[in-house]
């Protein structure tokens, strides 16, 4: 194994979904992770806030929501989420 060099042939594409994944499997076996610290992508933070992705994605863009990119994808923290909507700065109005 001295000198051993390894060559990987991926496309852009794999590469990144390959750094995603990882990201996202390591970000669960954090030590401290809970529900709550759990990234979670724009599908399920539009499911949590009751809002549609467009209006996700229009709220991070205005800088109402923090959000973690991982390639081209977009993260969110579900504690983050609950928050915000605790202290009533977004959500839908009633």
């Amino acid at each position: 194994m001295k000198n051993e060099k390894r060559v990987i042939d991926l496309t852009v594409i794999e590469f990144q979904t390959l750094i995603t994944d990882s990201f996202k499997n390591n970000i669960a076996t954090l030590p401290n992770a809970t529900e709550d610290s759990e990234f979670i992508n724009v599908e399920q933070a539009s499911k949590l806030l009751n809002l549609a992705p467009q209006t996700i994605y229009t709220l991070r863009f205005e800088g109402k929501l923090q959000a973690y990119k991982a390639g081209k994808k977009l993260f969110f923290k579900r504690s983050e989420l609950l928050k915000l909507i605790e202290d009533g700065k977004i959500g839908n109005k009633k």
